[in-house]
């Protein structure tokens, strides 16, 4: 006989937390576990709120619990750490609402005891292998696979027990297709080494820090990361809401910006960037119609497009109408993408015009092709020109039909598509940039090779999450899809300049 305490009412603060794809729906889940119980919540983007869709009690003490997805997988599922001895492999039935037993693998006594494994679990980031720790010495790994029929398989368990150590973390080390590798935060209570720093190199992709500092009650846990001060330098009232601005330079050669460029809803303001900010007259930019894209373009011109034509500002101003054009069919623009030497628009109901900058003469020359895509577009993005070379070679466009294209804007086949992808929702925003490269023309260092870099594509999703791929810069295949979830709101990409670098806001 065994006694099994059970509250009447369950509780309710959360010891754990994870998010994933445990339907397999293409949507995000999060998964809590409440000391006893583990329950599947759904967060509603429309409303903000968060939904519950199963809660079970798993009678027992869960000790910890991760997302884990195989390699091509569609899905997520739950591995629980408890006081069973045991490690529990869980998938979500969403026809059924129910939680599926996988797997259960039988390796300690239970109870909740410090050298069983269970207080700490770690996933490879490629889904190949899970590790599992207790607070002393005992960490297990289980290799996991799929059978013929396509079901998870898990292995025997591999050791990696250490004597006289006490375990504070656990985390798996993304090393692409090597072999699965696991850092442990450790002390040795013999010589009583100390840890006080862990690097944590999670999928953002840049090293942070994470440090334990003070004692008993005004302990902390403090992350440091990469970021820089920001200083307020002058305000200027705005006669209304706007819903976009840029700051742009008017020549190359300039070390600062020099106007900060507004768009409201029926109108564009100018503002010059000095030791006070000021509204500019005569600036070359039409007032009177809103601006959807404002940036520099070749040495000495800017431009400004906005819903009925394109404005090329330089030495001579000139406008390109998009009337002009007969198959237009009084279409406005909706969507753009600028780059220092290229321009290319999209017309309501999804067609696309290019144009490229003449580089002896400075004029936008369009090209005689056009695309019609297959449905309408809801972002597009340009990388600037790969490092020794004067145009892109891609076009990144997101459609409505849950997709991004890549297409092509090299002279043998420019505007054909060379790749689809699926998405799991609406793309919001699109950057493509172009990150490794070196060029010794652009600095003082010695002249060298110029290097390409690895060109990434970023899609940031109407549902909150923010997706990267690598694109080919000769065939534009795109590879190593990686997936971070950010919130609720769409996410929002923009491309900016640090320390003389292009980085992703």
């Amino acid at each position: 006989m065994y006694l099994y305490n059970l509250t009447l009412q369950r509780g309710s603060g959360i010891t754990h937390a994870i998010h994933g794809n445990f339907s397999g729906s293409k949507t995000q889940e999060i998964v809590v576990s409440r000391g006893k119980s583990l329950e599947i919540l759904k967060p509603d983007p429309n409303t903000g709120k968060v939904h519950t869709l199963l809660s079970v009690e798993v009678f027992g003490v869960i000790q910890s619990i991760i997302p884990f997805r195989l390699m091509n997988a569609s899905k997520d599922y739950i591995i629980v750490g408890s006081d069973s001895g045991r490690i529990v492999v869980l998938e979500y039935n969403p026809s059924k609402n129910v939680l599926e037993k996988v797997h259960q693998e039988t390796f300690g006594k239970s109870g909740c005891r410090r050298i069983i494994p269970g207080q700490y679990l770690a996933s490879d980031p490629a889904g190949r292998a899970v590790m599992i720790g207790a607070i002393e010495k005992q960490k297990l790994v289980y290799i996991f696979n799929r059978d013929e029929v396509q079901r998870l398989t898990i292995s025997s368990p591999r050791e990696g027990h250490k004597t006289n150590t006490l375990v504070y973390h656990i985390v798996a080390i993304d090393v692409k297709y090597q072999n699965p590798v696991f850092a442990c935060l450790e002390i040795d209570y013999e010589v009583r080494v100390e840890f006080h720093i862990l690097f944590h190199f999670t999928k953002e992709d840049t090293p942070q820090l994470y440090m334990a500092c003070g004692r008993g009650p005004r302990s902390t846990v403090r992350v440091l990361r990469h970021g820089l001060e920001v200083s307020e330098m002058a305000v200027s009232e705005l006669p209304s809401n706007p819903n976009a601005v840029w700051t742009v330079k008017r020549r190359s050669d300039e070390e600062f910006d020099a106007y900060i460029v507004v768009s409201f809803s029926n109108a564009t303001l100018v503002l010059s960037i000095g030791e006070t900010v000021e509204e500019v007259s005569g600036s070359g930019f039409y007032g009177t119609t809103p601006t959807l894209c404002c940036s520099a373009m070749g040495d000495n011109s800017i431009v400004q497009v906005y819903p009925d034509g394109i404005r090329h500002i330089g030495a001579k101003n000139t406008t390109w109408k998009v009337s002009d054009k007969k198959e237009s069919d009084k279409k406005k623009i909706v969507r753009c993408a600028v780059n220092q030497r290229q321009i290319v628009i999209a017309l309501q109901g999804g067609r696309l015009i290019y144009f490229e900058m003449h580089p002896e003469t400075g004029i936008l020359d369009e090209c005689s092709e056009t695309i019609q895509m297959e449905s309408e577009v809801l972002c597009m993005a340009l990388s600037n020109a790969p490092s020794g070379e004067q145009m892109s070679r891609f076009l990144a466009v997101g459609l409505a039909d849950n997709t991004v294209r890549l297409i092509s804007l090299a002279p043998q086949d420019c505007l054909k598509q060379k790749n689809l992808q699926g998405l799991p929702d609406l793309a919001e925003s699109l950057v493509m940039i172009e990150m490794g490269a070196s060029d010794p023309t652009s600095s003082d260092e010695p002249a060298g090779p110029v290097t390409l870099g690895n060109l990434y594509l970023y899609v940031g999703l109407q549902n909150g999450a923010l997706l990267r791929m690598v694109v080919d810069q000769t065939s534009g295949d795109l590879s190593d899809n990686r997936m971070r979830y950010l919130g609720s709101r769409p996410v929002k990409l923009f491309k900016i300049r640090c320390q003389g670098n292009e980085a992703v806001s």
